[in-house]
């Protein structure tokens, strides 16, 4: 009856866990679509509202120059002036020239934002404004050379908006200007030309301004295909652009993740196209997901345990022996639980525990011995390798002293690299003090030092000589230094800057190895910390600790460091073409964490 009840209970909980899961499941998946379905509509909605409001923005900002222009056409001094057949007298040209700047000036005041007034025709050329106009008998003559003008002429036509272009009757050739022109006429003839012109700074602030462009890319095309906007920037697709002239609409490019608006104003006939990246306009819809996947998540860890503790519940025996089998212990390895339970699976368990308990036993000790002589073996041939550069450049650099006849360095270099080699080679020794490990940096930068000479500064400062009698893992500091001339000082123009800091804190020591290299590569460097983070002191064995064969670098260093102390702090600080800071930091007491 027992293992009966047992078997429903493992049942029953199986069978509600999928339920429960797949109801949740369900019921997020339906919320998350009809959700994000609403958003993704709204979105849209807004999107082509604010496209929308900025066509009406600039059709605003058109309309005013429009009523500008209508205003001069209509007035009759004007109309009179331009359509005097006869040339006038002196005096009169000084009295029509008054009358006519009294106009444009006070047609120009009734806005804040006009920059000039011009109105013209064959015989006669009329202005008012800001603008410093190029020589009078040119305003003449070089009417015939703008298309604009020949285009508003036409009968058809009437009138024209000019997109950005640089003023055509300025001094000032590099005057940026937008204008809205109008045919002059009267029923029979045209007698004329008017033009209202804006600095084009008044354009971009229209657009710019718009409390919805942030994060948005806004262009402005006209009906021939002329870009209005961005001034003097090419657009981003400028095929794109052409394909929407004279549409309104919408549409995500998939490719590119953006969400395309654009709308066509009936009275400019501008096409206005606004993208966004998706990213940016469904935000709200992928917050919406993560809250959805974090409810779901929560809802489902409350069921599960709500379940557990049923199971627990209706189960006791099961818990008894759990809460034996949790003591069990890696050191001694010993099992203090019996099969008093008449419970086939419980005895069954206990009897397949027991025996991997004994073959468990077996393997720990004999791994444990193999990692052991494993680990000395290849510190002893990790100490024993010498970098082939390093020592060839050494010779040389002994060779060319000598021909030099400058024994003194010589000498000197031949007693430094004695001594690192006579410290890389000692056997037994896989221990040592930071005062023997300083020591044999201190060998290694004065032999770089002799080969760069003035190219190289560097200084070892020590805040806390009681720090020198720590216990480290022989060469941790001259491999990093080392790093430093073979990375960080490659492909780059002195000075070259190293600098060796080392400090004990409260309980704690702390080494610092900094250089002015050319630093780490950002992904580099982020994939160096993800292998450093992925190292774990109970996986030293599987990582492979000292497969490579090449010059001991930051990875064996850490390793290394883990393995004599397990609560080790390793930090990498780099900035692309500033230089590096490592610092390494653990605790006096060795072990001890």
């Amino acid at each position: 009856m027992t293992l009966r009840n047992n078997s429903i209970k493992t049942k029953l909980f199986s069978y509600f866990t999928v339920i429960v899961g797949f109801l949740i499941l369900s019921f997020s998946i339906i919320f998350y679509l009809w959700s994000s379905n609403l958003i993704k509509q709204n979105t849209f909605e807004m999107m082509e509202q604010n496209t929308t409001d900025l066509v009406e923005d600039t059709d605003d900002l058109i309309r005013e120059m429009d009523k500008m222009a209508v205003e001069i056409s209509f007035n009759s001094t004007i109309k009179n002036i331009l359509s005097e057949p006869k040339m006038p007298s002196l005096a009169e040209q000084v009295q029509q020239d008054k009358d006519v700047t009294e106009i444009l000036s006070t047609v120009l005041f009734s806005s804040n934002f006009t920059r000039q007034i011009n109105v013209f025709n064959e015989s006669a050329f009329y202005s008012y404004g800001t603008s410093q106009l190029i020589d009078p008998k040119q305003l003449l003559t070089k009417q015939d050379e703008i298309d604009w003008i020949n285009e508003v002429t036409k009968e058809e036509v009437r009138k024209v908006i000019v997109p950005p272009h640089q003023d055509d009757w300025s001094a000032n050739p590099n005057q940026c200007v937008f204008s809205f022109t109008r045919e002059l006429r009267t029923p029979q003839t045209s007698y004329g030309v008017v033009e209202i012109q804006q600095n084009c700074s008044s354009l971009e602030k229209t657009i710019v301004t718009s409390p919805f462009t942030t994060n948005e890319q806004i262009e402005i095309i006209d009906k021939n295909g002329q870009i209005v906007f961005p001034i003097d920037k090419k657009p981003i697709d400028s095929s794109l652009l052409k394909s929407l002239i004279g549409k309104s609409g919408r549409y995500v490019d998939q490719k590119s993740n953006k969400f395309i608006s654009y709308h066509t104003s009936d009275y400019t006939e501008w096409t206005i196209i606004i993208t966004s990246s998706t990213k940016d306009k469904f935000e709200p819809m992928y917050q919406l997901r993560n809250n959805t996947v974090i409810f779901c998540l929560i809802f489902l860890i409350v069921s599960l345990l709500f379940l557990y503790w049923l199971s627990n519940r209706l189960s006791k025996p099961i818990v008894n022996l759990s809460s034996e089998l949790e003591k069990f212990d890696l050191k001694n390895m010993q099992i203090q639980v019996d099969p008093k339970y008449n419970i086939h699976e419980i005895d069954l368990l206990y009897g397949s525990f027991k025996q991997m308990v004994l073959q468990l036993r077996r393997y720990f000790n004999q791994s444990i011995q193999a990692l052991e002589l494993k680990r000395k073996a290849d510190l002893k041939a990790l100490q024993a390798q010498v970098h082939p550069h390093f020592l060839l450049n050494s010779i040389s650099i002994i060779s060319a002293l000598s021909n030099e006849r400058d024994i003194v360095k010589v000498r000197d270099m031949c007693e430094k690299l004695s001594s690192m080699f006579r410290f890389i080679i000692q056997n037994g020794e896989t221990e040592i003090t930071l005062k023997q490990e300083l020591e044999h940096t201190k060998n290694y930068l004065d032999i770089m030092n002799i080969r760069y000479q003035e190219h190289l500064n560097y200084e070892i400062v020590l805040e806390d000589e009681e720090v020198l009698e720590l216990m480290v893992p022989k060469l941790i500091l001259q491999p990093l230094v080392e790093n430093s001339f073979h990375h960080g000082f490659f492909g780059i123009n002195p000075p070259f800057d190293v600098s060796i800091r080392i400090a004990a804190m409260k309980d704690h020591w702390v080494i610092e190895i900094i250089d002015n290299g050319i630093g780490f590569d950002e992904k580099k460097l982020n994939q160096l910390k993800t292998n450093i983070k992925n190292i774990s002191i109970e996986k030293l064995d599987e990582d492979d600790l000292f497969a490579s064969a090449e010059s001991i670098g930051i990875l064996n260093t850490y390793k290394r460091l883990l393995y004599m102390y397990p609560t080790l702090l390793f930090n990498i600080v780099s900035r692309k073409e500033e230089g590096t800071v490592i610092t390494i930091s653990g605790p006096l007491q060795k072990g001890v964490g």
